[in-house]
């Protein structure tokens, strides 16, 4: 049987003689900044950065922090894109409407918040300790739509904005923000609200207050809103979601637009999918609704500890996602364990998609995969503990990550790699293509070596809101890395760069069903990347066929689709029945290479002895 060496030096001659086509390669990774560079206008130079976040448009946004001296050191929000600068807001632009003549501090650990029109909204601090909300549309001048110290709609108390959080905006460029009361008539019992501020010059609308009635009976308190509270979901019809204490020991996750609240779930209801078995209690205190008026969220049961159950709920109907005990799947689609650890951190998209991540009783790490729920359908497994990464590594769980409307799912994860110590890598996840790797630590990156990775998503922006996510609807992903050399910048992907293996089909199923084939990483030039077969009969020889073109052929009683090939590897499967095989993508292949793999597996349980597994299609970016 040949050697895993003698395996992985064949395939890197195979891939290597692709350099002949062409001499040049794209770029994958675009840096818009980099600390100890100067900034646009200069006079100062980068220290640190927030998490940035990409538009539709494909404009990164990020806020940044340099190392000036004084009670009000430099800061600023800017728009990048492929290297232009498109608007920039820092304390060189002229103070809003409204604080005329006050030094303003932009809060750049928070970082911005901009929709698909490119529409800022964010915070600043004056003075000392206040701050100010603050709304930007088009690199125009800033609007002041709030400050401290302002009268609450209804007169009662006084506000306060905080800076632990970056306001939420819609399409509409209307603005949600949780905020704290002071000086109220009820004391604690009515001292937070959320507010939503839509057109200019304009009263913010109350969406709820504490003590307002509850829908079902009983008063809204406890709400997970105020200063000091991430800001809740908002979609683009201005309706809002949030998760408030009913009762004592009883809540509900409900949705209002300011003319109305409507109850999405309660406390002490019969959970839905249990058969009876199980009432509600309490539930996720962040929840993501999309334009359908659409709410995630996880809930808790009476009779049991953590989250049991995820569900969309539309205030009509409640419906279960996935719950505590249902079965666990595979990347290669079966079914190993079941749910044991749910997370309340969830994505939701336009079409009801809900992104989670789940532990699984089938490990005794427990550790965390990433799940993807559509209506209708099963769940998809995206990682699982020991799954096959790029170049021979395997998944340990998943940190981070965001959801668009494409049904794309960006993440960051943490791998082992044998014989060597473990690490973050971000990666992409897309329909019919799979996991390709976009930055992993180690690699090469503005002459320095890539020691850290964050990416924006529903963990660390826990409302869910797509204003503040590092992926978009396009597939481009924004992130935030450190350098070795104690540097630390921002980048995102280029636009089309994002790598596309995609399944072709034409499995032929053998002895344990129809082997599994799968491609993973970014096939840019001098990229870590790896094809893996799995599920094929164990300790069986195997040919991979490999080539440039597809004219499908029969080929013992299936289909052979990498014709004509250029290059056939013979080896033997393992006693789990796979083979991983990684690779280092040459330099010189052009964009929009298509690289066709497909292996052929001899299997007495077979079709003339021999299984198929599906062709998968890889290309360059």
């Amino acid at each position: 049987m040949p050697s895993p060496r003698s395996q992985h030096r064949t395939l890197a001659l195979v891939v290597a003689a692709l350099a002949c086509l062409a001499t040049s390669a794209s770029t994958q990774i675009e840096v818009a900044a980099l600390s100890g560079d100067a900034t646009p206008e200069g006079t100062h130079i980068y220290k640190s950065f927030g998490l940035p976040v990409v538009g539709q448009d494909g404009a990164l946004v990020f806020s940044f922090d340099t190392p000036d001296f004084g009670p009000f050191h430099f800061s600023g929000v800017l728009e990048w894109d492929a290297g232009a600068l498109l608007t920039r807001t820092d304390e060189n632009t002229p103070v809003p409407s409204g604080a005329p003549g006050e030094v303003f501090e932009l809060v750049p650990s928070n970082g911005p918040a901009r929709n698909a029109q490119g529409t800022l909204a964010l915070k600043s601090r004056v003075l000392i300790n206040q701050t100010l909300l603050l709304r930007q549309s088009g690199g125009g001048a800033l609007e002041l739509l709030g400050r401290d110290g302002d009268t609450a709609p209804d007169g009662n108390g006084t506000l306060e904005y905080g800076d632990g959080f970056a306001p939420t905006i819609n399409a509409g460029g209307s603005v949600a923000v949780s905020v704290n009361l002071f000086n109220t008539s009820g004391g604690t019992t009515d001292d937070q609200a959320i507010l939503r501020f839509d057109a200019a010059g304009s009263p913010p609308v109350r969406i709820v207050r504490e003590g307002d009635p509850a829908p079902g009976g009983g008063t809204l308190s406890g709400l997970s809103a105020g200063a000091f509270f991430p800001n809740p979901s908002m979609n683009n019809s201005g309706e809002v979601a949030f998760t408030s204490e009913t009762a004592f020991g009883e809540f509900g996750v409900f949705v209002g637009d300011g003319n109305s609240t409507t109850a999405i779930a309660r406390s002490l209801e019969v959970a839905p999918g249990t058969g009876g078995t199980q009432t509600l209690s309490a539930f996720s205190s962040l929840n993501p609704i999309n334009d359908s008026g659409v709410v995630a969220f996880a809930a808790t049961f009476v009779s049991g500890g953590g989250f049991g159950a995820i569900y969309r709920g539309d205030g009509v109907s409640m419906i279960p996602v996935t719950m505590t005990g249902d079965p666990a799947p595979t990347a290669g689609g079966g079914v190993d364990g079941t749910y044991l650890l749910l997370s309340p951190s969830l994505g939701l998209n336009a079409a009801g998609q809900v992104a989670f991540s789940a532990a699984t009783d089938s490990s005794a790490l427990h550790l965390p995969g990433l799940f993807l729920a559509t209506p209708g359908q099963s769940d998809l497994c995206i990682l699982r503990l020991g799954q096959a990464a790029s170049g021979g590594d395997s998944f340990l769980r998943v940190e981070e990550f965001a959801l668009n409307d494409a049904g794309q799912l960006a993440f960051r994860a943490l791998v082992a790699s044998p014989g060597a110590l473990n690490f973050r890598a971000l990666y992409l996840w897309s329909p019919g293509s799979g996991i390709s790797e976009v930055i992993r630590e180690g690699d090469s990156l503005a002459g320095s070596t890539v020691t850290g990775l964050d990416l924006s998503g529903v963990i660390n922006s826990p409302s869910g809101a797509r204003d503040r996510a590092g992926l978009n609807d396009a597939g481009e992903v924004a992130f935030r890395f450190a350098l070795a050399d104690n540097r630390s910048g921002v980048a995102t992907t280029a636009p089309g760069a994002a790598p596309t293996w995609v399944d072709e089909g034409c499995a032929l199923a053998g002895t344990l069903g129809e082997p599994v084939l799968a491609g993973a990483g970014s096939l840019a030039a001098g990229s870590n990347n790896s094809i893996t077969l799995s599920n094929a009969a164990p300790f069986a020889s195997a040919g991979l066929f490999f080539g440039l073109s597809s004219v499908p052929f029969p080929f013992k009683g299936g289909m052979l689709k990498p014709v004509p090939w250029i290059k056939l590897l013979f080896t033997n499967t393992s006693g789990a029945g796979g083979v991983a095989l990684p690779f280092v993508m040459p330099t010189g292949v052009p964009t929009g290479t298509s690289l066709w793999t497909q292996w052929v597996i001899q299997d007495a349980g077979g079709v003339s002895g021999f299984a198929l597994s599906n062709a998968v299609r890889g290309d360059t970016p």
